[in-house]
């Protein structure tokens, strides 16, 4: 590597910006080891401080010499063997735990809303209160049919990795540092073992918005329909996603083509297709206690403006796609900070981090967003 760039390199990797992810992704980190080092009888102070430490150590030999070279060379020949690896390995360390016996309400919501709606009860009038859209849980009826729904969470890592795979297809050399990345963060390993769906559902989306960008410029009309279908399904998952949509797109409305009218009449009805038959199954309970009403509790009515004004305001300014993924982590973080602030003050710290007042695998929203932003790319220019 010249000394240009290696000067390019060491820019990226300890930008400003790339600083900031590297705090945020350990301060959400050191909340689940703080959380869960307690319930197993560690210290949870000594883990808390010892993890961010061991991290930047880490951080810092893969991204300098040899680390780097290793890493380069590995994920320039051997990425895909070693992603099956990891995944095979994540999926016996799933199978180590059963999620009968783990006291976390994501895995009971997925397996109850799908039984009862195969046995023709209404989903949403479940104990477990299920909080989100439907194509959540459609999207995994095959896994439950094959009889194991934490399969879901192994093909989410899978997708991820062929995300990162496209988006770095011109620099092939850095893509193996994001699966590195998310080895590291025990919030993705503990969606693994709770069988969560969270990292899952942003994985299909950061594969929509990569696949989506590719064909923004086409002129025909059947492609922005079905790419907007899919849209409309994805989006009936959860109602974050059209935030995080609006960072990815917004430039389209700086920008502005007649065939994105298709693609967002094409979203429009793909998701109220969705909506459609549990609204006219029960719909009182679907409007009144169903998954818009669980989700707002967490989002004060000010904080969904804010966060819509400032999801469009960064997705027509910003044209390079790591800084849409920086910008997209940024703002999901934000959302869920102040909700966690909120119940703190409403809970104590105690309540809201060890008891379950709040969710803090919420999180892990922020997770992958915050790692597809990290720049190790060699020339930057490649990868804006």
């Amino acid at each position: 590597m010249s000394h240009l760039e290696k000067t390019k390199y060491l820019n990226g990797v300890y930008s400003i910006s790339s600083v900031v992810s590297v705090i945020i992704f350990i301060f959400i980190n050191c909340l689940f080891t703080y959380k869960y080092a307690g319930d197993y009888s560690f210290n949870p102070i000594f883990i808390s401080i010892a993890y961010p430490l061991l991290f930047i150590i880490f951080y810092l030999v893969i991204t300098r010499n040899p680390g780097r070279r290793f890493i380069k060379s590995a994920g320039s020949k051997l990425y895909w063997p070693i992603v099956i690896i990891i995944a095979a390995c994540l999926y016996v360390i799933m199978l180590q735990f059963n999620p009968d016996s783990i006291a976390v309400g994501r895995y009971p919501a997925l397996h109850n809303w799908i039984y009862r709606l195969l046995h023709g009860m209404f989903p949403y009038q479940s104990p477990t209160n299920p909080s989100g859209l439907p194509m959540l849980f459609i999207l995994t009826i095959p896994f439950y049919l094959i009889g194991d729904l934490g399969l879901f969470q192994i093909t989410g890592f899978i997708i991820f990795c062929f995300s990162a795979d496209r988006i770095f297809r011109d620099n092939t050399n850095s893509r193996l540092f994001y699966p590195i990345l998310l080895l590291c963060a025990p919030i993705f390993l503990y969606e693994i073992v709770v069988r969560s769906e969270l990292f899952s559902n942003m994985a299909l989306v950061i594969l929509f918005v990569v696949v989506a960008g590719e064909y923004a410029v086409s002129t025909r009309k059947s492609t922005m329909i079905i790419l907007g279908l899919l849209g409309g399904f994805l989006l009936s998952t959860r109602a974050v996603v059209l935030l995080l949509y609006l960072v990815f797109f917004g430039e389209h409305l700086r920008i502005w083509r007649r065939q994105y009218l298709w693609f967002i009449g094409a979203l429009i009805v793909g998701f109220v297709m969705t909506l459609i038959p549990f609204m006219i199954w029960d719909w009182d309970y679907f409007i009144h206690r169903g998954p818009f009403a669980v989700q707002s509790i967490y989002a004060p009515f000010w904080l969904v403006i804010i966060a819509l004004i400032a999801a469009i305001t960064s997705g027509m300014k910003i044209q390079s796609q790591k800084a849409k993924f920086m910008a997209a982590a940024y703002l999901m973080f934000a959302i869920v900070m102040i909700a966690f602030l909120y119940g703190i003050a409403d809970y104590g710290w105690t309540r809201a981090i060890t008891g379950d007042q709040f969710d803090i695998s919420y999180f892990c929203l922020v997770l992958p967003f915050l790692i597809l932003g990290l720049d190790f790319s060699e020339d930057r220019n490649k990868t804006a």
